[in-house]
């Protein structure tokens, strides 16, 4: 059984993973729709993918820090 730290942890990690891959797969939408598309709204949906990503990479670490705490 995964202590309840751990599946808190894994719940907000799973929570980042897809909203990364939900702004991910809006702005593949949007380039399928009009491949011109860009600019300042493209590179704001890739901005918050990436912050998402950044995010599930912390909770990440902090979960193999209560896994190996050395």
């Amino acid at each position: 059984m995964v202590p309840v730290p751990d599946v808190t942890l894994l719940h907000q990690l799973a929570e980042r993973l897809t909203a990364a891959g939900n702004y991910l797969a809006a702005l593949r939408r949007r380039g399928a729709t009009n491949p011109q598309t860009g600019g300042p709204e493209a590179l704001e949906i890739l901005e918050r993918a990436i912050a998402q990503l950044e995010q599930a990479g912390e909770l990440l670490r902090r979960l193999r820090q209560t896994r190996d705490p050395s």
